[in-house]
């Protein structure tokens, strides 16, 4: 997935981060972004382990973040996982 400048801009609100975490779950999925639901387990859409990681990097990529790789089983959602990336984002300002 190729980002383009303004999409790489960051929106850091609730809905952004929930909206980015969607594209980039609907991408590893295959499917389109409308059929992710938020609070579906990523499981459900083949997330593994390995798929998992290269989420997290994604995320480190776009966030400037350091994640743990264990944090999309912490936050098995895309709700929960939005908001953990939201506290994350608030404790740095």
């Amino acid at each position: 997935m190729t980002e383009t400048t303004a999409e790489a801009t960051d929106d850091r609100s609730a809905a952004g981060v929930g909206d980015w975490l969607t594209r980039q779950i609907a991408d590893f999925a295959e499917v389109p972004a409308d059929s992710v639901a938020a609070d579906r387990p990523l499981t459900e859409y083949g997330i593994d382990s390995v798929s998992g990681l290269a989420i997290c990097a994604r995320i480190e990529d776009h966030y400037d973040l350091d994640i743990d790789p264990t944090l999309l089983w912490d936050a098995p959602t895309v709700e929960a996982l939005t908001d953990l990336l939201r506290d994350e984002l608030a404790a740095r300002g």
